[in-house]
């Protein structure tokens, strides 16, 4: 993987394969992308406890069928390293998760995961690969995720699935957050099988995956 900075089709990348692997019922207790000082190259590192229950071998076979799955992504097995949910590495990351809980993803300035010197980390929030999570995101959460969603650099975009309060799900792009009546901020969506944005009050967004 490129040694430059880790780029958004990259994250997209990994949290494709994240939800599939999740959807493939394949256990993931941490994933985040890593680069090393060693290497100098970006790594999506993947916990997971199949490595203790069946071995090595077998965790990486399951890897590689839910890779196969999905067309077209922008990720080998060359880019992806998997550890144990025992590994010192993922008792850091999960520790650093604990200390700053969050629906969003946190980028990772410590120069250190277990035995590991990194010059960086992009840590995925937990909801990803929790299965049957349904906490619902605040005000804020939902504008910062908006707002970071927008900003994506150029390239191939995937949809967000949008989770409303009264419990519909649409899969869009946002583009637009305006102020609308009574000083309520709108968002203004690409939607998947629509030709007009959609228009959705942030009130009453629940979760964006």
């Amino acid at each position: 993987m490129d040694s430059n900075a880790l780029v958004e089709f990259q994250i997209d990348a990994g949290q494709r394969l994240i939800r599939q692997l999740v959807q493939d019922e394949f256990e993931v207790r941490a994933a985040f992308w890593v680069k090393t000082t060693e290497e100098g190259l970006w790594f999506l590192y993947i916990s997971t406890p199949l490595i203790e229950q069946r071995g090595l071998a077998e965790a990486y076979r399951g890897l590689q069928a839910s890779l196969q799955r999905l067309q077209g992504i922008p990720l080998s097995l060359s880019d992806i390293k998997l550890i144990g949910g025992t590994n010192p590495i993922t008792r850091d990351v999960l520790s650093i998760l604990s200390r700053h809980p969050s629906r969003l993803a946190l980028r990772y300035g410590g120069k250190q995961l277990g035995s590991m010197t990194i010059e960086e980390a992009y840590v995925y929030p937990e909801h990803f690969y929790e299965i049957g999570d349904r906490r619902q995101m605040t005000k804020e959460d939902v504008l910062r995720e908006l707002v970071s969603l927008m900003n994506r650099g150029p390239g191939i975009l995937h949809p967000s699935k949008i989770a409303l309060r009264n419990g519909d799900t649409f899969q869009g792009l946002p583009f637009s957050i305006q102020l609308g009546s009574n000083q309520r901020s709108v968002i203004q969506f690409v939607a998947d099988g629509e030709f007009a944005p959609r228009i959705v009050d942030v009130d009453d967004i629940a979760s964006i995956e």
